[in-house]
């Protein structure tokens, strides 16, 4: 009864198909950044940079760092930013209405959400057991502006780095 084809066939199909679930919900970004990211790379006026996590642990390797800076590097698995820089050729780009997410998306929870004077700045986190796994940051309006940073980086590490880089806004930070 237990070795019957079909049913090893459909054992093999469902443990495929969890897998392949699993995996997708694990390296799951919001649609609608990757939307943005897709519809705007490559255009001309527009800056896109896409980096690797080896790369960011070999530049850790090699520079000049504080620990606490080198150790924010090894933490990211990859940094993908996004930058009109040639607003007149996009006068109605906006990345956080384009994002159209009202609430954060499914796992994300809001960091900071600032509009002021046709400015928006809507900063989202992703985190797991005390480690941020996505921080994006959209900014829209006059300036727009997506960076994703994809990692496992503890909100301690960047409390240490705000004091080495100046950028006192982190220590505020709590998950």
């Amino acid at each position: 009864m237990g070795n019957n084809p079909k049913r090893i066939v459909m054992k093999k199909i469902i443990v495929i198909l969890s897998l392949v679930i699993i995996t997708a919900a694990l390296t799951a970004q919001p649609r609608e950044v990757e939307s943005i990211y897709h519809k705007y790379k490559g255009e001309e006026g527009v800056v896109s940079v896409y980096l690797p996590g080896f790369l960011m642990r070999f530049a850790g390797a090699i520079a000049d760092l504080e620990n606490e800076e080198r150790q924010l590097l090894r933490s990211i698995r990859s940094l993908r930013v996004l930058t009109i820089e040639d607003t007149d050729r996009y006068p109605h780009a906006n990345f956080v209405t384009e994002a159209r997410f009202r609430t954060p998306p499914a796992g994300y929870h809001s960091l900071v959400e600032v509009n002021s004077e046709g400015e928006h700045v809507r900063i989202l986190v992703r985190e797991k057991r005390g480690r941020i796994r996505d921080l994006l940051i959209l900014v829209g309006g006059d300036d727009n502006t997506l960076v994703h940073i994809r990692g496992r980086i503890h909100a301690d590490l960047l409390n240490a780095v705000a004091g080495v880089t100046g950028v006192q806004a982190c220590e505020y930070m709590e998950l």
